[in-house]
């Protein structure tokens, strides 16, 4: 965990653009997969916290103590009670994938042109900022900020609701 402490320190962006640059990120399989590279450090970590609290409840060493085994308490007590978070966390994470990869391809490092997103949309609108065009920046910067918050609005709600009951015996 320290390792990951460590590599999370690093804006995920940069780590984006450091695998970007020594992996040839040329199609949209590329692009997800250095996305996701990046981005399941935060879930690990929420995942570990959470368990570990899960962990130290009464109700889990009671089960212990009736001759519970490990995988009948990680199934019946601790998964149903970290499954919110881990939704939480998976909900959010697209808005970041999102971003990411709008920003690659604004910045050309991300699909190339001929492949439609709304960051090569945008990457494509450079001239027309110059050329005073600008419906052709604002609508993809609407659609793209409409879609970010749209997402952060469905996995703020997961987050606040139990998806399943929690059991304790």
């Amino acid at each position: 965990m320290r390792s990951l402490e460590v590599i999370n320190s690093i804006p995920a962006i940069l780590v984006v653009l450091l695998l970007g640059t020594l992996i040839r990120s040329d199609g949209i399989l590329e692009i997800s997969i250095l996305v996701g590279m990046s981005s399941w450090f935060s879930l690990a970590r929420i995942v570990r916290v959470e368990a570990k609290q899960i962990s130290k409840q009464g109700y889990i060493e009671a089960s212990y103590a009736m001759g519970g085994n490990f995988l009948h308490i990680l199934i019946k007590h601790i998964l149903p009670n970290i499954l919110s978070p881990i939704l939480f966390v998976l909900i959010s994470s697209i808005s970041f994938a999102m971003g990411t990869e709008a920003t690659l391809s604004f910045l050309g490092l991300g699909l190339p042109p001929d492949e439609l997103s709304l960051g090569s949309l945008l990457g494509l609108s450079k001239r027309a900022l110059l050329q005073n065009s600008w419906p052709v920046i604002i609508f993809p910067s609407i659609i793209l900020v409409s879609l970010l918050l749209a997402v952060t609005i469905v996995g703020s709600t997961f987050g606040t609701q139990k998806i399943l009951k929690p059991r304790m015996l």
